[in-house]
């Protein structure tokens, strides 16, 4: 497989947090709308990812957005059958569809990639089983204008539009979805960031790290690092 150097969107998050970085708009706009990319390639071959998160989304040192861990994905038109054993995938990401074992298709990754939108947009630590089984009232999730009024008006709708529990109010793709995101944009007069943005934010958290990789896997001339790489984690995991 494609070697990546770079680091989960859950680790960028905390790091960025830890900092006191703030994670702008634009800059996680065109995040999303890499991801956005990347599950819409994935789906166009007939494949559902099934448990899209922070922790399975990847942003590389250069700045691009990489979808990973294909684990659990599913053939679309395929259900969590019980044969499959424990429901699988990360509670707080998956959509209700998913959730009730129903048939699967292209939507379920745009809910899940929506409430990592959501999440982000909002400035929430990842939801807690308590709060992920609240969002699935009738109500589903708040407006996210409410949860937090800096987000600007149309993203926060594009957002909404992908959080939408019945599963045929919702946006129908992840092409759609980055569409959304990308006339939000231009309705708030918002230029997005690009990958030389996200690739400087990256090497300003992950500066250290980066360098310490690059001396690990170089090592001393003609010595195996093998053992070393296995033991090599990102903040300390």
């Amino acid at each position: 497989m494609e070697y990546l150097r770079g680091a989960s969107l859950a680790k960028l998050t905390r790091r960025a947090a830890a900092a006191s970085v703030p994670l702008g708009a634009q800059l996680l706009t065109a995040l999303l709308r890499g991801f956005c990319h990347g599950l819409h390639a994935v789906h166009e071959k007939g494949i559902v990812h099934c448990d899209v998160s922070p922790q399975n989304l990847l942003v590389t040192f250069d700045g691009r957005a990489k979808v990973i861990d294909f684990g659990v994905a599913r053939a679309v038109g395929n259900r969590m059958a019980q044969e499959d054993g424990p429901l699988r995938g990360k509670l707080g990401y998956l959509a209700p569809e998913q959730l009730a074992g129903e048939t699967l298709d292209r939507r379920c990754d745009v809910f899940a990639l929506g409430v990592v939108a959501y999440e982000l947009l909002a400035g929430q630590e990842p939801g807690s089983v308590r709060e992920s089984i609240r969002r699935y009232t009738p109500g589903g999730f708040p407006a996210l204008v409410e949860v937090n009024p800096r987000v600007p008006g149309p993203l926060a709708e594009a957002v909404g539009r992908a959080v939408m529990i019945d599963p045929a109010a919702r946006l129908p793709s992840c092409e759609a979805f980055s569409e959304a995101l990308e006339k939000a944009l231009e309705k708030c007069r918002l230029a997005a960031a690009e990958p030389a943005d996200v690739a400087a934010l990256m090497r300003d958290l992950f500066g250290d790290h980066e360098a310490a990789l690059k001396r690990l896997l170089a090592g001393p001339q003609g010595t195996d690092t093998g053992d070393k790489v296995k033991t090599f984690r990102l903040d300390g995991e």
